[in-house]
């Protein structure tokens, strides 16, 4: 019942619920806890990923400044969502 991207992007689901009468209607009735909790998570990050241009140089340990991890390849990396 969502409907298909424009251009590549989807439409969010309280787009799509305004958009689609019979998501609306599920998202009013036996839906409703369903999409209520999609809502709250729709957006948050799916997953880690690295930058190829990506480059931090700092005047002290990286670790005092910026939040990090180790990578499944086992690389330091920073942990910022790439629309920060």
């Amino acid at each position: 019942m969502v409907p298909a991207p424009r251009q590549g992007f989807d439409f969010s689901l309280e787009e799509s619920i305004k958009m689609e009468p019979r998501l609306a209607e599920y998202a009013k009735s036996e839906g409703k806890d369903l999409i209520s909790l999609a809502i709250k998570l729709e957006g948050l990050t799916r997953h880690t990923s690295t930058h190829a241009a990506g480059v931090v140089i700092g005047d002290r340990p990286l670790t005092d400044m910026l939040p990090m991890m180790v990578d499944k390849e086992g690389a330091d990396v920073t942990q910022y969502s790439m629309s920060m």
